[in-house]
């Protein structure tokens, strides 16, 4: 390629300077030592963007209905249990707890539920339980009187036995009655020597014992809304010997009752493949009370005469869960927003305007001194952003998962107490995302070595005919990395017309099958006006053997295409990534910072010939959020970077030749479309 040629052509007119591209800045002007009135929210709890869902949030929690309900519908890790737990704190919602307390009784329903003020309850319950105890002891000393081992109890008791709740005055005096009646029995037994009969009197005693159902206080509680028993309670029935006597029957704490008064935060992952689960909670919560005969199965032996007792909620419930989970729950229940009247949704990404940047540092900050080591530089926070825009693949934009980002600033402060400072830099954060995608990449590795064996086959400094390079983007539970694909074209004298490979064993999605047939078109478009020309043409991505899909192949494919046409070569050096339409036109794809590092990765481990360099789409210009290393690589002119619209330009950049204008029915001999002009014309003959 001449000079003349790269000064005139695409080759430098769609090159991209490196300046131009997004790097780390200074997220806004702060001095070095960041001070907390500088930022919109309190430091110790700060939140980022979702103005959407924090509107929601304040709606529900100022609703006036006794039993408020909202969904939290987003993405796991986007804040939305932390934005309600922010938001209750802030308007002070959080009532003080109760003391709810189940109390046995003798009469019909054979338990009374009680709420009392906090520590009232289970000061009165514990007086219950030593009392029972202590004259359980005096029982079994056979030298005290049954009148005195009675006696002792009802002093005990006494504030029991006197207490102006009905259910606690009834319950001391039925209990002391009943005891009275069973004392010279029980003393009989043990006496004969039976050994069952302090089980027995144990197990008799539980049955007196109170519940308490908020075993937990501290508000928000958070539970899964796959487990029932968390959600609802449940009873669990004891027989031992006697029914009459001995059945022991408790229950354990309902999430909704733990919450009464103040806010329960459930987990809604599960609920979609568990419909009578939903269903059972949306009746509960529209009818505003908990129905503890609903927890009594037929065959739990739990006795019928429990039915009847109903529990108000008073509760604010949110359920947290994803979109998908809400899709799919909503298909089945019609009338869903008619349970949960509010709705909050939690976006993914946001665009990053300048409140978003002060609000994540706040965050960044917050974030480090909950991690307990050095506190974050601006430079940190600085990367910290631009690793969200790289996650969000937009440099304007912001991935808002950033439960995420615990981790990466936990590893960051540990290889900053290492050095002995007092800051988290950039440098420490890069360092912990390297360390991080060490740990998981494994198949990376394998694949590297393939490569470097050539097990798999790359070529990234040689020029081949109807060959290109182009990329993929392997996706993985913890990162994306990308990979060169070697893409082949090949011509022959037939009428198929183009075949693509993947398509006709049925190796590829719907997706790049229909890339195919836009590529089919697109050729056929620039040989139209060229003689009949009976012509086969076979593409392949070599060294595929799993499924693929997408369209972001299709420009690598037509210039492998075109230059077999031509029998012109390709510069290896050069990856190619891009969709096309059937104008020739290139499109955005997806994974660009993965696939340019990825082939960057390959050139760089075999070493950079200063030739090298990836061509994407103009309209993916946004997404070119690099890594320091290959942002150096491009400064410094190792390796490059093509920005292009239309094939014409990759081509051009592929093999130095332009791709040709027609006039007066002729194409230029030096170019794609005249080569391809003389072989139609040569086959006429």
């Amino acid at each position: 390629m001449t000079a003349e040629l790269k000064k005139n052509s695409a080759y430098k007119l769609c090159h991209v300077a490196p300046a131009a591209l997004p790097a780390p800045q200074l997220v806004f002007p702060l001095q070095e030592n960041l001070a907390a009135d500088e930022f919109p929210l309190d430091p110790a709890q700060p939140f980022v963007a979702q103005e959407q869902a924090r509107r929601v949030i304040r709606a529900t929690l100022q609703d006036t209905f006794p039993n408020r309900c909202c969904w939290l519908v987003g993405a796991p890790r986007c804040g939305r249990k932390t934005l309600v737990k922010y938001i209750a704190s802030q308007t002070s919602h959080i009532n003080s707890c109760e003391d709810q307390v189940l109390i046995p009784s003798s009469a019909s329903p054979p338990l009374h539920w009680l709420a009392l003020k906090n520590g009232e309850g289970r000061r009165l319950a514990q007086i219950a339980e030593d009392g029972l105890r202590t004259w359980q002891n005096d029982l079994l000393n056979s030298t005290l009187p049954l009148s005195e081992t009675l006696q002792r109890l009802a002093e005990n008791w006494q504030e029991l036995s006197e207490n102006p709740h009905d259910a606690i005055s009834s319950y001391s005096r039925e209990v002391q009655q009943l005891l009275a009646q069973r004392a010279a029995l029980l003393r009989l037994r043990l006496l004969n020597g039976q050994s069952q009969t302090i089980d027995d009197l144990d197990v008799s005693l539980h049955r007196f014992l109170w519940g308490i159902l908020n075993q937990q206080p501290a508000a928000p509680i958070q539970t899964s809304a796959s487990d029932a028993n968390a959600l609802f309670g449940c009873f669990a029935t004891r027989f031992c010997g006697d029914i009459a006597y001995c059945d022991h029957t408790t229950y354990s704490g309902s999430a909704l009752l733990q919450a009464r008064g103040s806010i329960l935060i459930i987990d809604g992952e599960g609920l979609a493949q568990n419909l009578p689960l939903w269903q059972r909670l949306r009746r509960v919560l529209e009818r505003g009370y908990l129905d503890l005969t609903e927890l009594a199965a037929p065959h739990s032996g739990f006795p019928a005469w429990n039915y009847g007792l109903q529990i108000p909620l008073k509760t604010t419930v949110f359920i947290a869960i994803s979109p998908a989970e809400y899709a799919l729950l909503a298909e089945n229940d019609e009338d869903l927003g008619m349970a949960l009247p509010h709705k909050a949704e939690f976006a993914d990404e946001d665009w990053l305007n300048e409140t978003h940047k002060r609000e994540f540092s706040a965050f960044a900050v917050s974030l480090a001194q909950k991690c307990g080591g050095p506190g974050i530089a601006i430079d940190g926070i600085a990367e910290l952003l631009y690793y969200c825009s790289q996650r969000a693949a937009h440099a304007q934009r912001l991935n808002l998962q950033l439960g995420n980002l615990n981790e990466i600033v936990r590893r960051a402060g540990q290889l900053a107490s290492q050095r002995h400072t007092a800051l988290i830099k950039a440098s420490d954060i890069e360092q912990a995302l390297h360390n991080m995608r060490k740990s998981a990449n494994l198949l990376e590795e394998e694949l590297d070595y393939y490569t470097a064996g050539d097990i798999i086959h790359i070529e990234t400094d040689t020029k081949a005919v109807g060959q290109v390079n182009g990329l993929t983007v392997i996706e993985q539970p913890e990162y994306s990395f990308g990979r060169p694909q070697r893409i082949s074209a090949v011509v022959y004298a037939s009428k198929d017309g183009l075949v693509a490979v993947e398509r006709e064993c049925q190796n590829d999605g719907k997706i790049h099958a229909k890339g195919t047939l836009i590529l089919n078109g697109y050729i056929l478009g620039c040989l139209g006006g060229l003689h009949t020309w009976p012509i086969g043409i076979s593409v392949c991505m070599e060294q595929s053997y799993e499924s693929i899909d997408g369209d972001s192949a299709s420009s690598a494919e037509a210039c492998a295409v075109l230059s077999a046409l031509a029998d012109v070569p390709i510069d290896q050096g050069i990856a190619v990534t891009g969709s096309i339409d059937q104008f020739g036109n290139i499109q955005a794809v997806g994974g660009i910072a993965e696939k340019v590092q990825g082939f960057y990765k390959l050139c760089a481990q075999r070493g950079l010939t200063g030739r090298q360099g990836v061509i994407i789409p103009r309209a993916s210009l946004s997404e070119a959020l690099f890594d320091r290393e290959l942002r150096q690589a491009l400064t410094q002119g190792t390796f490059h970077l093509w920005a292009v619209s239309h094939v014409s330009e990759s081509i051009e950049i592929l093999t130095g030749l332009p791709m040709g204008k027609l006039r007066d029915d002729r194409y230029p001999k030096r170019s794609i479309m005249g080569k391809i002009q003389m072989a139609a014309d040569e086959a006429d003959r």
